[in-house]
């Protein structure tokens, strides 16, 4: 019983960072990094665009949780946490948070690359 209050505790405060580290990269990323589909580049330009914005992403989101986890760890209530658990992982979280501010850019990108 007490390990599933200590999961709880910990998925409640790992989501809640995880989630607004998501939306303040996905402010930062839409503001200086994730720029609108230009129709009057190629598609092949746009489309190394997208994949080098995506891939930003993922490294921010990789970073945000060796940071989260490191300094959890080093809190007393946390020193024992494992962060190899997969219920811990929250990567669909950060992700959810950041298509919160750059949703409409990416499904644009996306309209424009696969449109016929």
């Amino acid at each position: 019983m007490l390990n599933i209050i200590y999961n709880l505790i910990v998925l409640f405060f790992l989501g809640n960072i995880y989630f607004m580290l998501g939306i303040f990269a996905s402010y930062i990323l839409s503001i200086y990094i994730i720029k609108p589909y230009h129709k009057k580049k190629s598609k092949l330009y746009n489309l190394i665009q997208f994949i080098l914005e995506i891939g930003l992403l993922n490294c921010l989101i990789y970073i945000f949780k060796k940071i989260t986890h490191y300094i959890l760890n080093n809190i007393s209530f946390f020193e024992n946490l494992d962060c190899t658990n997969k219920e811990y992982h929250s990567s669909a979280l950060i992700s959810l948070a950041c298509f919160i501010y750059i949703g409409r850019r990416i499904q644009e990108k996306i309209y424009h690359l696969f449109k016929k």
